[in-house]
Formats: C-alpha cells, structure tokens, sequence
C-alpha cells in the first residue's frame, strides 16, 4: 500500500510538472506571436511618431515624415531607430520617392537585424 501511495504521488507530480511545461510552451508561442504582429517592440512613448510616420508614408507627405522621423531615431528600441534613421536618411537624398523603400528597409532590418518590423502594404511599396 505505502508503494502504491508513493508511485501514485510521484505520477502525479510528473503531471502536474509535465502540465506546467506545456502551458509554459503556449503562453511563450502565444507572446512570440503577438510580438511578430504588433508594432516594434517597446515603443512606448513614440507610438504617436510611429502611426503619424505611417500615415504619411500613405499620402506621400515628406514633411510629416521626417519630423516624426527625427525623435523615432533616438528610440531606445535599436529596430525603430535603424528604421528611422534609414528612411529620413533616404528622404533627405531621394525624396518622396523613397516612401517605395520603406517596406525594403523593415524587411532588411527583420532579416539582417533580427527585428520584427510590421510591414505595411502600400500600394507603391508592396
């Protein structure tokens, strides 16, 4: 009888340690998915400059892009700022044009950089 007891206790606990892996194993998958959807990690205080850089990029507005440009490249996020940095770098030489490189220059930094950049489709800049 006290072996039974002591079997059946260890089984329980290897499920009960067993449960708590796998529901570890979602909550971590559910959050990795959750961050490649949203915008760049840690944004916080620059999550306005963000949507207003994106509405712009949307109507081809150089003048609100690049000055909200200016305080996303001093983002504590090294994602955002690169991103920042790149595209205000590429207005100053092409103009509006380079609104066509915005989505090449987040897929460069997801790729190259290990960022999770969402990519908006534009028209202009599939």
């Amino acid at each position: 009888m006290e072996k039974a007891a002591t079997i059946s206790y260890e089984a329980g606990i290897a499920a009960l340690v067993g449960a708590g892996i796998v529901l570890a194993g979602f909550a971590f998958a559910g959050q990795k998915l959750m961050g490649t959807a949203a915008f760049a990690p840690r944004l916080g205080k620059y999550q306005q400059q963000w949507e207003q850089v994106h509405q712009a990029i949307a109507v081809w507005d150089l003048q609100t892009a690049k000055a909200n440009l200016i305080p996303l490249s001093h983002s504590r996020d090294r994602c955002v700022a690169e991103f920042a940095q790149n595209l205000n770098q590429q207005l100053s030489t092409q103009g509006a044009e380079a609104f066509r490189a915005v989505n090449q220059i987040k897929r460069s930094l997801n790729d190259q950089a290990d960022c999770k950049l969402e990519i908006t489709p534009y028209e202009f800049s599939p």
